[in-house]
This record gives structure tokens, sequence and C-alpha cells, in this order.
């Protein structure tokens, strides 16, 4: 006769075995392997046990108490009156206004106000409003009693008494953000710097002056003279409170300007002129207005082995 066996593999001994039973025929297995009787935390291989669980659930002290309808109503607070109903505001078009006798909003009113509801027929919409001690109207939940549909009693909302206390309250509030303090937070403010190698410059005649540009980042005459230019870029609005070129000893003897040109009409002039390597504090138009004016550096007739170091503006804004 033919024999059928159910196999397990033996991970550890590297073959298969076969499955045993029992004389029923139960197949026989360590309740151990897929049941615990105190759960592990993480284990998601094994489940409690019928034993733990009946412990478990007889153990009062591990369950949350249930949630009153006390709780429920004291976790939201106003929205609650004193009995537990839930205050509700509502719209309706004035066609509805008979249906306010068959409603009634329960609330625990301290102080009481008259409410006056009014319809505005060309627009279909029922206002309801209340008349404050002075004398203003504001929006307001409503109790509406019955057969009294016009004239009803109620109270102000408790929110706008809320919203109106915290606002009283100064250190509930931050400090207006001035504009100096945005200035001084973005660094805006104070004494800044532009400058530029002497790399920078050009010459005034590229197609036949005779420049050296040198890896080191300074400019030299080859052949001379010539004058050289250079582009400045400020900030719309600084204001320039010095201006340098630097260059060599054999350099000093020639003299620098910082230039603005007028860009409607190419007319220039300029604000700033000393020696090089001496500064000018003494600035004429000192304000730069990009809108009109692009502005921009000359040294003139400089010589056969002069050398530009590079050129430093000092600005505020």
């Amino acid at each position: 006769m033919a024999e059928a066996a159910l196999m397990g593999w033996d991970a550890v001994a590297n073959v298969w075995r076969k499955l045993v039973c029992n004389p029923e025929g139960k197949l026989i297995i360590d309740p151990s392997e897929i049941l615990e009787d105190d759960p592990t935390d993480g284990e998601v291989g094994k489940a409690p046990t019928s034993n733990w669980a009946h412990d478990h659930a007889a153990l009062p002290a591990v369950h949350h108490a249930r949630y009153t309808d006390a709780e429920s109503r004291a976790a939201i607070g106003d929205l609650l009156d004193s009995s537990g109903v839930l205050i509700k505001s509502f719209n309706c078009n004035y066609y509805d206004l008979s249906l306010l006798q068959r409603f009634q909003l329960k609330y625990s009113v301290a102080s009481t106000r008259y409410v006056y509801i009014s319809t505005l027929l060309n627009q279909g919409v029922m206002a309801i409003t209340a008349r404050t001690s002075g004398g203003g109207l504001v929006p307001c939940f409503i109790q509406v009693h019955n057969g009294t549909a016009y004239q009803v009693v109620a109270t102000e909302p408790v929110v706008d008494t809320k919203i109106a206390t915290h606002a009283a309250i100064a250190a509930a509030h931050h400090a207006r953000y001035t504009d100096a303090e945005a200035v001084a937070a973005v660094g805006y403010g104070g004494t800044k710097y532009w400058s530029c190698s002497g790399v920078h410059f050009g010459g005034q005649n590229p197609d036949v002056n005779a420049i050296l540009r040198s890896a080191a980042g300074y400019l030299q005459i080859v052949t001379g003279p010539f004058n050289l230019v250079a582009h400045v870029s400020l900030p719309h609005g600084a204001v320039v409170t010095s201006a340098k070129v630097t260059g060599n000893a054999a350099s000093e003897t020639k003299t620098w300007a910082l230039c603005r040109l007028r860009l409607s009409d190419v007319d220039w002039a300029s604000l700033a002129v000393a020696n090089i390597n001496t500064a000018d504090t003494s600035i004429d138009v000192a304000t730069i207005d990009n809108s009109l004016y692009g502005y921009y550096l000359r040294v003139i007739d400089v010589a056969t082995a002069d050398r530009i170091y590079g050129a430093t503006i000092t600005y505020t804004l």
C-alpha cells in the first residue's frame, strides 16, 4: 500500500522530517511556539493565551475609566450649556421665519438681552442681532420661546468676551516688529564695502593698450601711457563715504576718479578724485541713483610698469 507523509524542513540539521501525529491523527505541535502567557512587546509571531486574556480582562486597573457625558461636555467647554445642550446658531430666509416657534434652543442665561429679528425682503435673508447695554447690535446665539418669534431672549456669544479679554492682555502678545529691527535682522544697515581686484580694470582703448592681467589679480601696464576704466556696482540708495584705488609705488603719481554717467544722454562727471593709494572721503553727490546713472572708475595716464592692485569703495545704507 502506498504511503503519503507530511514533511517539515529541519533548518538545523538541513533535512526533511516527518511530522508527528497522535493516535487520533491530530498534528502534535508545541503551543509555546505560537502562544505565550505574557505577551512580549515587539513580538509579531505569537498570540497571547486564553489564560492571559482571561486574567487581563479581570484587572480593572489596566483599563481606562469610561468617558462620561459630563467629561465630554467639559472638554468642549462653552459650546454646551449647563444642561448639556449644544449651543447652535443658524441662518434661514424670511419665508422660514414662522418655523422659529417650533425650535427650543436651551441656554443658561446669566444676563439677558433682547433680540430683534429683521427680514431683508429683497435679499430673502433674516438677520438676528442682540442689543447690548451700550446700545450696539452684535450677532448672538438665541433662545426661542414658544409663540415669541419676533422678540426673544438671548445672550451675547461667549467667544466675543474671550477675544476681547485676550486682546487686552499685553503680555499675551509680541511687541510689534519695528522697521529698525527688520533692517538690523537682515544686516541692511551700517557700513558696507564694494571692492574689485586690478584685473577688473581694462584699457580705455583695448585694441591698442598693452596690458598684463596677472594670475595674482593685479593689472600691469606693459606699454603706456593710457587710461583705464572699471565698472562699479553699488546698491540703489547707498551713500558713498570713501573711495580708493591702490597700486604699486610707481603708480602713486597717477590720478584715479570715481565717475557717474547719466544714462539718458551720456553726460558724465567726477564724484571723487585722488592719487593712487590715497582715499577721497569728500564725495560729490554721494547717494547712488541707479535709476538714472551708471558708475565707474577711471585711472589717468598709467605708464609702463605701473601696477593696479584694485579698488575699494566704502558706503552706508
